[in-house]
């Protein structure tokens, strides 16, 4: 029996999680070639302005390879490699970590953040798609991403995103989202990813 996979028509005419992956990987495939872009007009990887980005807007406070290799889903010999062209660039600052003496943390240099400001722009094409769409369904369209990545999350696909959904301070979903620390109901437009005030629920 041949092999099956969600491109084949057959499969994909009837299995509603194929066509699902397929307009996702076509949102990828918009998301990669815009960073390419921004690439070549910058003269950075791909994986260079994600770190740029990550250290421009992260609120962790000492990031370091770890952090990042968590975080972007790279290996840390790929991440290192592509931090010690940004430090010979003099994009990126390597600090020792005061507390631990083993490790050290990267820090953007001035022109590190004047460059992390412009490449950072890469998805903003996108939002000439999303704005349209009515609250109500930019709302349920966020709370399913956020459900798909949990079951990610759970499937040990990913590490746990930093999200109401697997926050100690989100209720009990049958009862509508409602934030604990905030004390009010949120609505699905309000659900947060890297929220300041996360704390996991394990």
């Amino acid at each position: 029996m041949a092999h099956t996979t969600i491109f084949d028509p057959e499969v994909k005419d009837h299995a509603t999680e194929a066509r699902i992956i397929i307009a996702l990987e076509k949102i990828g495939n918009k998301l990669r070639d815009s960073i390419w872009e921004a690439s070549t007009q910058y003269g950075v990887s791909p994986v260079q302005i994600q770190i740029l980005t990550y250290l421009r807007y992260t609120r962790e406070e000492k990031p370091s390879i770890t952090s990042l290799a968590k975080e972007l889903l790279l290996t840390k010999a790929t991440l290192s490699d592509s931090v010690k062209v940004l430090i010979q660039k003099g994009l990126i600052d390597k600090r020792p970590n005061p507390t631990d003496a083993r490790s050290s943390y990267l820090l953007l240099s001035p022109m590190g953040i004047a460059l992390a400001n412009q490449v950072a722009k890469y998805p903003d094409g996108l939002l000439a798609s999303l704005t349209p769409l009515s609250d109500s369904t930019k709302g349920n369209l966020l709370e399913s991403l956020l459900g798909l990545l949990k079951n990610m999350q759970q499937n040990d696909h990913i590490p746990a995103p930093r999200m109401c959904l697997n926050c100690r301070f989100h209720s009990n979903p049958k009862l509508g989202h409602y934030c604990l620390l905030l004390n009010q109901s949120l609505d699905k437009t309000d659900l947060r990813i890297d929220c300041n005030e996360f704390q996991a629920k394990y």
